[in-house]
C-alpha cells in the first residue's frame, strides 16, 4: 500500500529565503588602556550600575615555562602563593580576604598564571594591596609546601582512573606530541612532582614573575584615575 503525504497549507513562500534584517547593534563599552612605568599594561572598563570591581593580573608563561623534568611546578607555585605571605599565615590571609567580603584566586593555565579578584569598590584599595602582597611577598613555608605536594600527588593518582582525565591526556599527546610540555597534565606526573623542591618553585617564581610580562584588567565602578 502506498502512503501519500500532503503539504500543510501555508501563507509563507518557502521557495526562497526571507530577506535579511538589519544587523543587530551590540553596544560595547569603551576600554581605556595605559602602561605603567614598570612595563605592566592595564586595561579598564567603567561600569557604574553596581558598587563592585573585578580585576585580574595575568602573567604570561604558565606551564610553557616549565622544564621537562620539573612538570607541575607552575601549578604548585600558584598553590603556594595562596598559602600565606611573609607577614600573614595562611589562616590570617584567608581571614583578611573574608573580612573584606572579597574573593582572590590564583590559577595556572597553559600559557599564563592569573590572579583574579572581586570586591566592593569601598574595599578596592585593600583588596589590591592583598593581591600585591600575595604576588610579591610569598611565604614559601616548608610544611605548607609538603602538604601542597601531597595533595597534588593524590590528585594525580585519582585522575589516573578518571575517564575525562585519561581522554584529555591522550588528546594532548596526539595534538602536541609526546615531547611537548603541554602533552602532559597541568598537575605534572608522579615522578616530576615527587622530585620537586621548594627551591624549584623559587626558581620558577624568580624567572617568570615580572611586571614586564603582566597585564591587568579591571572593570566595574571605578574610573581610570582611581
Amino acid at each position: 500500500e502506498t502512503i501519500s503525504f500532503e503539504r500543510t497549507p501555508s501563507r509563507i513562500d518557502r521557495s526562497s529565503p526571507p530577506p535579511l534584517g538589519r544587523h543587530p547593534q551590540l553596544p560595547t563599552p569603551e576600554v581605556w588602556t595605559t602602561e605603567l612605568a614598570n612595563g605592566m599594561r592595564v586595561y579598564g572598563i567603567e561600569h557604574h550600575e553596581l558598587p563592585l570591581v573585578q580585576f585580574s593580573i595575568r602573567l604570561r608563561g604558565g606551564r610553557l615555562l616549565e622544564n621537562a623534568d620539573r612538570l607541575g611546578v607552575a601549578n604548585l607555585v600558584t598553590d603556594m602563593l595562596m598559602e600565606g605571605t611573609r607577614s600573614r599565615t595562611p589562616q590570617e590571609l584567608e581571614v583578611a580576604i573574608e573580612e573584606l567580603g572579597a574573593t582572590i584566586t590564583l590559577a595556572t593555565s597553559s600559557e599564563a598564571i592569573t590572579l583574579r579578584a572581586n570586591t566592593l569598590i569601598e574595599h578596592y584599595d585593600a583588596t589590591l594591596a592583598l593581591a600585591q602582597e600575595i604576588l610579591l611577598e610569598p611565604r614559601w613555608d616548608t610544611d605548607a609546601f609538603e602538604l601542597a605536594r601531597e595533595r597534588t600527588i593524590s590528585n594525580i593518582q585519582q585522575q589516573a582512573s578518571a575517564p575525562p582525565a585519561i581522554g584529555a591526556a591522550v588528546f594532548n599527546r596526539l595534538i602536541y606530541g609526546p615531547d611537548h610540555i603541554l602533552s602532559h597534565g597541568p598537575l605534572g606526573t608522579l615522578q616530576s612532582v615527587t622530585a620537586l623542591t621548594l627551591d624549584d618553585l623559587r626558581d620558577y617564581y624568580a624567572a617568570g614573575f615580572s611586571p614586564s610580562v603582566a597585564v591587568m584588567h579591571v572593570a566595574g565602578d571605578i574610573s581610570q584615575a582611581e
